[in-house]
């Protein structure tokens, strides 16, 4: 099939969905006939429902925003009375009035924190779990004494437990309107989502915020914004790397207690057992106070600007507890961040393959005052809670909905048994045969895709989608970037996520545009009202951590154009390939919630797609000889396929990424990464370094961003849980595969995906 001038300059994108004209139409904000030249930072163009349609079984519908509803500037409050009197601080006005003398001072002052939190040590070292721990650990080591082993668990809890305090938690809520300040424009929160949460919490049951893990600010604007509305102060599971001399002193006064990012995989003296069952005593007996507890299910701040998959450790504990009665029940609450930067930056040597260094004394110094050189670094942040959402009630729905089921993708990509979707799924592992780990794993992942889809979008990250999956080799001249901009956020908006900044109707796309733009100066040349990016891989893979947020809105809709771009075929040949697009990069993306079913999400978006006229079915000619086809679907013109082609480049350095990692692996050439053995931990870098001298062709044009430690760490867990290397810490083929025959039908299979016929 010929091509549609694919290496023609891009031009703007001219392809109106014909949803999106109709709902703008009856939109009353779209009648204006002017635009305000300011952006709207508090202004919210998508409601959020209050519980998940899926798992209750309700018609789900696209939200939108209810009349009244607009975020406010916390940073703002101490002009005012903050959440008393929110009618005036309800105002874009306000951030351009000038503060009181001593605002800060007074307003930290006469801001209560009311709630008592008690000392529970006695509790946890008399419960009957710690004592079990205790008599196993007098029992597998006769040489210890009771008096010895209760020393050892006292030690463990003091390790463990925060020292929350009133009068530190005040000097840092006045110090903290400073510091974000200094690094941020403004603070933006929902008022009617901080109601929620008040109401759950007069309910008595304890709440669970299950934030996304973005930057070190993360906790700390949790329980910042929690002392504004007079909400529990939570207690906030830290890793044992930031209890730094002096620095882990002052986060156990606001609340941190410390866990062990590592545990020993050879517990024969029952010492790590002992550990663990006091870490979830205590974290119960908070709950049970009741207290509020937070927690980071992805474990580690995302190193790509991406959502990472969840860990199950810490919510297992919480699960059980309430499964087995110790704790009546818990609301969870998913909580998103949006950066337009985070303040440290992005992780350039992580992400070159080096190893991550120990956070220190010295360098938390050396950080601070780094991010103070930066005025605002972070612009405009938005933070977005939940819904509150019972534990029992997931257990419930999600119990009924997941089966344990075995029929997996084999590396063919055919399925089994024709209609049943979720083998492919991660919650699924075959490693572990267990219904309680497949819940437990189910439950992460439901509150994991919540937070990222209640996140909303900035404008910076709608910018390095259009530059990088649009006009990456081209440039573009400021208006087509304006226009394109405008395409987007509209595309975005409809997809059911809120863009920071944009008040539909009404903002115009030039301020828009610069906002953005302001946000990649460091990455981009604007010369003569034409902007192209700097191709240096450090800046590639800046513009990439920032396009990594629109993963979310157009995951599918990526997967589906994949699929199409190379190789057209009929519906069900289509979403049968978004399907193997989904499975080859599940270590990457959630693609849907436990409660949903990811072929009929597909469906759903194909059938989008042709309703909007983006896709057209028609009827191949009959050849003679071949057995009679259904309707094929095809692209018309090329404003069509340009834009199947940008969704598709959302995802395209992911799949690039895979097929290097296996052809690695497939070279046996002299000094190849075939021939040598290297560790998890030590992969990445070998590979990063081998590829720069490397010589070797690859059927497609390479992309700078595809050859990053994260996407390279994922790869190979696609690839043990394949079974295509080996399930020890070295990455090199099975050697069940004596010639390779797995690695190669998944390389072939990538390759398929990776080429554009149409």
């Amino acid at each position: 099939m010929t091509s549609l001038l694919p290496n023609n300059k891009p031009l703007p994108f001219r392809y109106e969905r014909r949803s999106i004209v109709a709902s703008l139409t009856r939109s009353p904000a779209t009648a204006s006939l002017w635009r305000r030249t300011d952006l709207n930072f508090y202004h919210i163009n998508i409601g959020r429902s209050a519980s998940c349609s899926d798992c209750l079984n309700e018609p789900s519908a696209r939200a939108i925003a209810h009349e009244g509803l607009r975020y406010v500037n916390i940073l703002d409050f101490p002009k005012h009375n903050g959440v008393h009197d929110l009618a005036r601080v309800d105002s874009a006005h306000v951030e351009n009035e000038p503060f009181p003398w001593f605002a800060d001072l007074r307003y930290t002052w006469r801001t209560p924190i009311p709630h008592h939190y008690p000392n529970i040590n006695q509790k946890v070292l008399s419960s009957l779990r710690v004592q079990e721990s205790i008599d196993d650990l007098i029992r597998q080591s006769p040489e210890y004494t009771y008096r010895y082993a209760i020393k050892k668990a006292a030690d463990c809890l003091n390790e463990i437990r925060a020292s929350l305090s009133r009068i530190i938690c005040r000097f840092c809520g006045w110090g903290l309107f400073k510091v974000f300040r200094r690094v941020m424009k403004r603070l933006l929160v929902c008022p009617n989502e901080m109601e929620r949460l008040q109401q759950a919490e007069k309910s008595g049951i304890p709440i669970i915020y299950l934030p996304l893990h973005r930057s070190h600010l993360d906790y700390l604007i949790i329980t910042f914004t929690a002392w504004h509305w007079n909400l529990r102060l939570p207690h906030v599971a830290s890793g044992d790397n930031l209890n730094m001399y002096g620095f882990g002193w002052l986060l156990r006064g606001v609340g941190s207690f410390f866990i062990r990012r590592r545990l020993g995989e050879n517990d024969t003296g029952g010492r790590e057992q002992l550990y663990r069952s006091v870490l979830k005593t205590y974290m119960i007996e908070i709950l049970k106070y009741p207290t509020s507890i937070e927690f980071f299910l992805e474990g580690t701040r995302s190193r790509y600007g991406k959502t990472l998959l969840p860990k199950n450790g810490l919510i297992s504990n919480i699960v059980e507890a309430v499964q087995s009665g110790e704790l009546p029940d818990a609301y969870l609450v998913p909580v998103s961040f949006t950066y337009d930067q985070t303040v440290e930056g992005i992780f350039f040597d992580e992400l070159l393959g080096s190893n991550k260094k120990r956070e220190s004394i010295w360098g938390t110094i050396k950080g601070v005052y780094n991010v103070f050189g930066v005025p605002e670094r972070c612009g405009s942040v938005r933070v977005n809670f939940g819904a509150p959402r019972l534990l029992s009630d997931y257990m419930q729905s999600l119990t009924s909905t997941i089966q344990d089921s075995r029929d997996r993708f084999d590396l063919t990509h055919s399925l089994t048994q024709s209609g049943c979707y979720r083998e492919l799924l991660p919650w699924h592992n075959e490693h572990y045969h267990d219904p309680q780990r497949t819940l437990i794993r189910a439950i992460g992942y439901h509150v994991v895709y919540s937070a990222q889809n209640q996140s909303s979008i900035s404008l910076c990250s709608l910018m390095s989608s259009l530059l990088l999956c649009k006009y990456r080799n081209s440039g573009a001249h400021i208006a087509d970037l304006r226009r394109d901009l405008e395409w987007l956020v509209n595309e975005t908006i409809w997809r059911g996520f809120d863009v920071i900044g944009w008040e539909v109707g009404h903002t115009h796309p030039v301020e828009a545009t610069n906002e953005a733009l302001s946000h990649l100066v460091d990455s981009i040349v604007y010369v003569n009202d034409y902007v192209s990016l700097k191709m240096e891989h450090k800046e590639v893979l800046n513009v990439s951590y920032q396009r990594n947020a629109v993963i979310a809105p157009f995951s599918i809709a990526s997967a589906v154009a994949l699929a199409f771009v190379s190789k057209p075929s009929d519906f069900n040949g289509l979403v049968s390939r978004a399907l193997q697009v989904c499975n080859l990069l599940q270590m990457e993306v959630i693609f849907c919630k436990p409660c949903q079913n990811l072929h009929q999400r597909i469906c759903d978006e194909v059938n989008q797609m042709i309703e909007d006229g983006l896709l057209e079915t028609y009827t191949s000619p009959p050849i003679e000889g071949h057995e009679e086809t259904g309707d094929l679907l095809r692209v018309v013109n090329k404003e069509h396929f340009d834009v199947l082609t940008f969704y598709a480049n959302i995802l395209r350095p992911f799949l690039q990424t895979l097929y290097v990692v296996v052809d690695s692996l497939l070279d046996t050439s002299d000094y190849s990464m075939g021939k040598r053995l290297a560790r998890d931990k030590d992969f990445a870098r070998v590979l990063l370094a081998h590829m720069k001298t490397s010589d070797r062709q690859l059927p497609f044009r390479r992309l700078p961003e595809a050859f990053n430690s994260d996407s390279i760490n994922n790869s190979v867990k696609l690839l043990r849980e394949k079974k295509v290397i080996t399930q020890g810490s070295v990455v090199q083929l099975d050697e069940n595969d004596g010639n390779g025959d797995a690695a190669k039908r998944l390389l072939v299979a990538v390759g398929e995906l990776l080429v554009e016929v149409y």
